[in-house]
């Protein structure tokens, strides 16, 4: 058995990292050699950043809002300016804002629970890719402008699906289709 780190050598992205669950991963990843980047809105997170320093682990924060797309681009700008590169994202921040049964949510309250919890994951993801796809780059990163005016390109793995046309006014058939080539 080995006795090295498992994250030696690695740099993590936590969000959410200031108390909880974000807070503990930091803790924990820094223990086993990640070089972490801890970042959340709360001023909170550079007393946990302070903490691991203090226990011989690197670590720096950013205090930053991740609902928005350019929070997440100044936080994966500053976690790939601080390490050297992404390796590992934890997509930790969000959580309800309200503790109810969803059946009793109204349309306001859903897209603040969206704009909470899902958009900071997604946003997060996307502005990580291109550092994590190729951690090793010494070139300027693109500023968010240039980012959003850049479009996505399609994934080369995944060839566009081809569908069979219908006869107008034929009934679908979900019957299981031969291996013919349509």
């Amino acid at each position: 058995m080995s006795n090295t780190p498992r994250f030696a050598r690695k740099s993590m992205v936590v969000t959410g990292a200031a108390q909880g669950i974000g807070k503990q991963v930091a803790i924990d990843a820094a223990g086993e050699g990640a070089r972490v980047t801890l970042v959340d809105r709360s001023p909170l997170v550079e007393a946990v950043a302070a903490e691991i320093v203090a226990s011989g682990g690197q670590a720096a924060s950013l205090i930053v809002d991740l609902e928005t797309w350019e929070g997440n681009v100044e936080a994966m700008r500053t976690a790939h300016k601080a390490h050297g590169a992404i390796d590992i994202l934890v997509t930790n921040v969000g959580g309800a804002i309200w503790m109810k049964p969803f059946q009793h949510f109204d349309e306001k309250q859903i897209a603040a629970e969206v704009q909470r919890s899902l958009f900071p994951t997604l946003w997060g993801c996307r502005a990580a890719l291109p550092y994590m796809l190729a951690p090793r780059i010494s070139a300027s990163m693109p500023s968010p402008r240039e980012e959003r005016q850049r479009p996505l390109a399609p994934s080369p793995a995944t060839p566009p699906r081809r569908t069979a046309r219908r006869r107008p006014g034929a009934r679908r058939s979900f019957r299981k289709r031969s291996s013919r080539a349509i």
